[in-house]
């Protein structure tokens, strides 16, 4: 056997264990063994008793200053972010002002069985585990990475530290005393690096500019290239990568002064999935003196005044991962290119004045294909032999007598295999294999019957039965897989199913966020968009998660070779059953052609009557006379928002001690009487919404929750989350008024909590109020004093159930389905902070938001399959913001497929953008796209295009600019065949219209 050959093997066998159990064996920790230089060392052990700090000082570093440490607390199991850290007096924060993470030695996240994934740090917290021993954390946590690394901290400085010594001050958050040891601060002196540019192999390529010569643009000027065709088998990433300057002594700075077009189309910095073309380096940079800048906007790539080409000035440039690329970019044209000859690149000189003399240059302009870093192909079984076989229309499905099923999509065929653990196994599996049948427990035999519309399989072991059904439709497969536990005992299952492509996909997402599919991605899901979207050449594969024990449990994977999905956590009670589906879609359309037809499958484009802003009332004290406050009252005649979330909350945090619904009910009734004496009328159905917090049970601090299950009760709550060490989840944040311990909770049917807060949602519905908006709805922690008959650790190495335990999200389906349906039953709107993910409420109307910046695809990508609406976190009431931020803001959101709400809508000036929000609402979402939103209603548009809409009447359209004006002459509807169409085609970036339907 050949190296080549054990090798591929070696891989294979890897491959179907690896979702079971740890990847990596601890080998000593990479961050003892780096080597600092220059700097100096604290003797001895710190002690930092609880909440003191100390400060040390270290000499200047000549090279990149990194500081390394131990740190732990007592105790025996457990983690928190009780270090503070501040350098030089401003905070160490765990991301650098350009994103990347400051930990050089380890992952920022790690994972536990009974957690969610855990930060290692949060600005300038850092985690700090419990334990004895500097060289042991606990061993619970499953990474092995992180257990390789234990205790220590490498952390990155050189964008805090100067030329002179610096000064580090540690701060403990914590009741008990922080240890920490080996603390050092020196220069680490990596090898020689050239830009991240250069590092990235393209093969082939074609070198546009011959040697060394330089292309100089003057102002105004352009040069057209046409770029030569290149076969692309592999579907590998097409990238431009090149080095552009102004050639300008005697000034230093920079200017977005290069225009790029691809086929005479602007190459924008982002994509229309609103994903970065850079590659390279981040798009945004700190420089002194300046807010952070960006090296493309728009089509304009940034272009340093520099007398080299391979330095930038470090005067005012300090963010060392730019000082590296300086005057590189590598740039994404995957979208932008038609097949075969006829691509062209068009360079211009944006330079804004004509009279100066120095010019746009670039050099080393290479186009090519951007060859992956690490092989990450899925080996594919070679051994699928079909034993049974079902004719569907014009389609073959077919299944090995093993229980594998191969489908075709398009041309090619896609091949399906499971996998399941069960107790003791060692390194055998229970499968659903392709070939012959493979090492699994005794008995283990699938057994297939043919049926109309699909297969039925069913296999069975010492520890469960499963019963697998698959139902072929024109639009799907349908999955369901029955476990069914007939022992006296409860049993914990690890399962996958892999998916291998018969070609590399050339694009992946999992829950609507794109990743490189050229390199592997693990552990990833999302609970309210549980998709994983393969995209082909004419073809596309899209899987989503059904039930909600599947959506809480999910873990994803995959490359462009194949993708998997399962759980590594289910637990079946003695004499339980637990039925797990899913469903597979093969299309030939893109990620939103596939996302629009699941929502139209399960009922999720219901009506969104209006924008939600936040509110200020006078409650905290509280006062007798509870009325609006502030700059909210101003401009609501233009702002008009359909509901205003309103305190007093309904969950005690906020420091106003009501300990009862009624007691709240009083300061709400006074809330309510003071809006519908002084504001509903000149509103127009607005309605306020009491906001009501079910996941954060504050607690006076001077009552001491400290073990369960003797202070369960202590306040009269009986729904906290208990860890897995027996003590309570509790937060420091949100604290407003008397000191309060803020615990984590949960709400089930059962519980006094639960009627708590039904009793207070039922007085406030009788007050009058509009609705309800809860905080934190679907939260997926994991609580050890109940059993959710689904949920539990299992250990990776043997497979055996440890304990079990509940998925918050599992726990309180039941209870929050009521409670959502009480208030409808009222005709109350509900209105959330997170999308629910929960199986029976998919086609329920819940208007859901998610807290992010101006333009955060991935929070309105967790979205797609509810409301995708984004809460601005910017928009609070002591910024000062302009109709030009709230058009920005709007189109953020538009470009991930989303909708616009706002904590509090408040304009210094350009005050005729309040009409854009109003103009968005009502609609009845039918399609999402990046960029648009096709509604029953209206059409909303921030990308140029033709758009279609009904009506007997011609549409009114409105078009509002960047700078938040309207443009008085927008486009005019034209007549066609049935429809209206509105050419926007020359919609300018930055814009968006608003196309109403009129009948």
């Amino acid at each position: 056997m050949n190296k080549k050959t054990f090798f591929i093997l070696a891989a294979a066998l890897l491959m179907v264990q690896v979702f079971a159990a740890a990847e990596h064996k601890s080998d000593g920790s990479r961050a003892a063994a780096l080597q600092l230089k220059d700097g100096r060392r604290i003797p001895g052990v710190i002690t930092l008793a609880p909440k003191a700090q100390t400060t040390l000082k270290f000499p200047a570093v000549n090279g990149r200053p990194v500081l390394r440490f131990q740190v732990r607390t007592e105790g025996d199991t457990g983690w928190n972010q009780y270090l503070n850290l501040r350098l030089n007096g401003k905070p160490l924060n765990i991301l650098k002002p350009d994103g990347i993470v400051r930990l050089l030695n380890r992952s920022l996240v790690f994972s536990s069985p009974s957690w969610n994934n855990q930060n290692m740090g949060s600005r300038n917290h850092y985690n700090v585990f419990f334990c004895r021993s500097f060289d042991r954390i606990d061993p619970s946590i499953t990474d092995p990475a992180q257990r390789k690394e234990g205790t220590w901290m490498v952390l990155d400085c050189a964008d805090l530290c100067g030329q002179d010594e610096a000064e580090l001050t540690l701060k403990n958050e914590f009741t008990k005393p922080l240890f920490l040891r080996n603390v050092e601060m020196g220069s680490y002196v990596p090898p020689a690096e050239l830009p991240m540019a250069l590092l990235m192999k393209l093969k082939p390529s074609r070198k546009l500019t011959a040697g060394t010569s330089v292309i100089q643009l003057k102002h105004g000027e352009s040069v057209m290239l046409e770029l030569p065709e290149i076969e692309n088998p592999a579907n590998l990433l097409p990238v431009l990568r090149f080095q552009c300057r102004i050639a300008y002594k005697e000034l230093e700075g920079w200017g977005n002064y290069l225009n790029i077009k691809v086929n005479g189309e602007n190459l924008d910095e982002q994509d229309k999935y609103a994903q970065s073309r850079l590659l390279n380096r981040n798009n945004f940079f700190a420089a002194a003196g300046y807010p952070d800048q960006a090296l493309a906007s728009r089509s304009n790539y940034l272009t340093f005044f520099t007398d080299d080409f391979d330095r930038i000035n470090p005067k005012w440039i300090k963010d060392e991962s730019q000082l590296r690329e300086n005057t590189w970019f590598v740039l994404r044209l995957d979208e932008t290119l038609k097949p075969g000859k006829g691509n062209t690149l068009t360079l211009t000189s944006r330079m804004l004045d004509p009279n100066f003399r120095y010019q746009v240059e670039i050099r080393n302009l290479e186009f090519g294909l951007l060859q992956p870093q690490k092989e990450t192909a899925v080996i594919v079984p070679k051994d699928f032999q079909p034993a049974f076989a079902l004719q569907f229309g014009k389609e073959k499905f077919e299944l090995s007598a093993n229980g594998a099923m191969r489908f075709p999509l398009g041309k090619e065929k896609v091949l399906l295999e499971s996998f399941f653990t069960y107790p003791h196994a060692g390194k055998n599996l229970n499968a659903f294999s392709a070939g012959k049948k493979r090492q699994a427990a005794p008995n283990w035999q699938p057994g297939i019957e043919k049926r109309q519309d699909g297969f039925r399989i069913t296999a069975e072991c010492a520890f469960y039965k499963l019963s697998r059904n698959i139902s072929f439709t024109p639009s799907f497969i349908d999955i369901s897989d029955t476990f069914e536990n007939p022992g006296k005992d409860p049993v914990g299952i690890i399962l996958k199913q892999q998916f291998y492509f018969g070609k590399p996909a050339s694009e992946l997402r999992f829950g609507g966020i794109k990743t490189n599919p050229q390199f592997t991605v693990v552990n990833v899901g999302s609970p309210s968009n549980p998709t994983i979207f393969a995209g082909f050449k004419g073809n596309s594969l899209g899987l989503m998660l059904c039930d909600t024990v599947s959506r809480a449990h999910m873990t994803a994977g995959g490359s462009r070779s194949g993708v998997h999905f399962g759980s590594k956590q289910l637990a079946l009670d003695p004499g339980s059953r637990r039925t797990l589906n899913w469903r597979i879609y093969r299309q030939t359309g893109d990620y939103w052609d596939f996302i629009n037809q699941v929502r139209r499958d399960i009922g999720a484009n219901f009506t969104i009557a209006g924008y939600g802003q936040f509110s200020a009332t006078t409650y905290q004290r509280p006062d007798p006379d509870c009325r609006f406050v502030g700059n909210f009252i101003q401009a609501l005649d233009r702002k008009r928002p359909r509901w205003i979330f309103t305190a007093p909350w309904f969950c005690y945090y906020d420091g106003s001690g009501y300990k009862t619904a009624e007691q709240w009910l009083k300061t709400y009734r006074k809330v309510q009487q003071d809006f519908d004496t002084r504001f509903a009328g000149k509103l127009g159905g607005a309605k306020i919404v009491p906001q009501f917090e079910t996941s954060i049970q504050p607690i006076p601090r001077k009552i001491v929750m400290t073990k369960y299950p003797e202070h369960k009760d202590r306040c009269d709550t009986d729904g906290l989350v208990v860890n897995e060490r027996g003590g309570y989840r509790y937060t420091r944040q949100w604290t407003v008024g008397r000191p309060v311990t803020n615990y984590r909770s949960y709400i089930v049917r059962d519980s006094k909590y639960y009627k708590k807060i039904f009793d207070g949602i039922k007085g406030a519905m009788e007050a009058g109020a509009g609705g309800i908006y809860f905080d934190i709805f679907a939260a997926n922690s994991a609580t050890y004093d109940r059993h959710d008959g689904a949920s539990g650790e299992i250990d990776p190495a043997d497979f055996t159930l440890k304990r079990r335990y509940a998925r918050c999200l599992i726990l309180e389906e039941a209870a929050k389905r009521e409670l959502v349906s009480y208030i409808h039953t009222k005709g109350g709107a509900v209105i959330c902070n997170g999308f629910p993910a929960w199986q029976s409420m998919t086609a329920v109307p819940i208007m859901a938001f998610y807290e992010c910046n101006d333009l955060d695809f991935n929070a309105i990508a967790a979205g797609h399959l509810c409301t995708p609406i984004g809460l601005s976190l910017g928009w609070v009431r002591k910024e000062k913001r302009t109709g030009k931020d709230l058009i920005r803001a709007i189109t953020g959101r538009l470009k991930a497929g989303g909708l616009f709400f706002a904590y509090v809508t408040e304009l210094v000036s350009g005050k005729e953008a309040y009409d854009a929000i109003n103009l968005m609402y009502p609609i009845t979402i039918e399609e999402l796209h990046a960029g648009w939103i096709k509604g029953k209603e209206r059409t909303i548009a921030a990308v140029p295009g033709i758009y279609t809409l009904n009506g007997k009447k011609p549409p009114e359209v409105v078009h509002f600019r960047a700078d938040g004006s309207r443009n008085p002459a927008p486009a005019v509807p034209r007549k066609t065949g049935e429809q209206w169409t509105v050419d926007l085609r020359n919609l300018p970036d930055g814009d968006f219209a608003v196309m109403a339907v009129r009948n």
